[in-house]
Order: structure tokens, then C-alpha cells, then sequence
């Protein structure tokens, strides 16, 4: 097979897989959709103890405005905290609650019961590939490589 074929092919599963996670809600007893998680898991994996509403857009790869809405639904679920910043009044500061954290803890929490069912039998080959595969797409959409033919 051509390698563009390959390419549009990857691009097609990975559109069709994300949508079809989106619908499947896999999130668990929470409630927490796979967007609204994948929000979560962006503070989590975040340097920062507390991030503004654009780096949480960027570290997220989504617009401000994006976020802002996904953070309203968590902060009213208890899971995240907004406080107005010291240095600049107008600029929202986001961090996890504890119950937020703990969305992450433990054998059985939310982030394992969202993707356990989505990895199951695909082996450690396979997933270091797809993360290969996924961090050169996420470097070229960054622009961090030029495109490279």
C-alpha cells in the first residue's frame, strides 16, 4: 500500500475511533465524558499547580473558549477550582480538587475505566508504535518537524 494511502487511512481510524469513544461515554459511573477527562488528565500532566484558561487551551490542543466551557461543567461537578488570579484580576486560575485528583487514584478510577476497554488486547508492541505514530503527529501539528515526504 502507498504510504499517502496509509496516511489517509490512519487519519480515517483515528477520526472514526475518537468519535466512536466520544459515543460510547466509556467514562464510567462518574459521568465524566472523554473530552471532559482528557481535560482533566491535561492539569494533571501540567508543570504548573495552577494554569490559566490559554495554557490549559494549549496543553489541552483545544481554543480558550473550548475550554472554558468544558472547565464551567467540571468546576460545577466538583472536580476543578477556579480562582481570579493575583497578578491580573481578569485571568481565571484552574486546579484539580481533590476530587478531581482522584479521578487518578487507585486500580479503579475513571481515567483506567475509560481506556481499559478501549486498549484491550492490543499489545506492547503495538501501542509503542501508536505512540510513535502519535507524538510525530502531534510534533508536526505543533510545528515542532517540518513535514517531512
Amino acid at each position: 500500500m502507498k504510504k499517502s494511502k496509509k496516511r489517509q487511512l490512519i487519519t480515517n481510524m483515528l477520526f472514526r475511533a475518537v468519535n466512536l469513544w466520544q459515543q460510547k461515554n466509556t467514562a464510567g459511573t462518574d459521568g465524566i465524558t472523554l473530552r471532559q477527562f482528557m481535560l482533566l488528565s491535561a492539569l494533571k500532566e501540567s508543570e504548573r499547580q495552577k494554569n490559566n484558561l490559554s495554557a490549559l487551551a494549549k496543553d489541552f490542543g483545544g481554543s480558550r473558549q473550548n475550554v472554558r466551557q468544558l472547565v464551567t461543567v467540571l468546576a460545577r461537578k466538583g472536580l476543578l477550582r477556579l480562582e481570579q488570579s493575583e497578578a491580573d484580576k481578569r485571568e481565571m486560575l484552574v486546579s484539580l480538587t481533590e476530587k478531581g485528583k482522584g479521578c487518578f487514584d487507585g486500580e479503579e478510577n475513571a481515567g483506567d475505566d475509560l481506556v481499559r476497554p478501549v486498549f484491550a488486547g492490543i499489545g506492547e508492541k503495538a501501542l509503542d508504535g501508536a505512540m510513535e505514530c502519535l507524538e510525530g503527529m502531534i510534533a508536526n501539528l505543533e510545528g515542532a518537524n517540518a513535514p517531512k515526504e
